[in-house]
């Protein structure tokens, strides 16, 4: 029993730090200050994508948050969102309203290494 509870324990740890934006894990971000572009969709439906520097344009795919088998994350509402970012190290600074259906949610990533 030990041995299957500590399987579970370490498979889980895997997957809760496997989530990365274009091929870089969320905890090693290279910035201080990242930008989620946030669309709702519907009321339980939305689509965020985040940008340290890499992407182009709102529909770049660079920004899509995907798991260990690339697949995009999905995202109830906002609230998740900043919940989810606040337990991988992100503090949220501010709220920007920039045109509906997008706004935009300011984290300092607190993860973040100066070198």
């Amino acid at each position: 029993m030990k041995n299957y509870i500590f399987t579970l324990f370490v498979i889980c740890s895997f997957y809760i730090n496997a989530q990365t934006v274009n091929g870089i894990k969320l905890k090693d971000i290279p910035v201080k200050y990242v930008i989620l572009q946030v669309q709702n969709k519907g009321p339980y439906d939305i689509n965020i994508t985040l940008d340290y520097g890499q992407m182009n344009s709102l529909k770049d795919k660079k920004g899509f948050i995907v798991d260990e088998n690339e697949k995009r994350i999905k995202f109830n509402s906002p609230i998740s969102v900043i919940n989810f970012f606040e337990k991988k190290g992100f503090l949220l600074t501010t709220k920007m309203i920039t045109y509906t259906p997008y706004y935009s949610l300011i984290f300092e990533n607190s993860n973040y290494k100066n070198n």
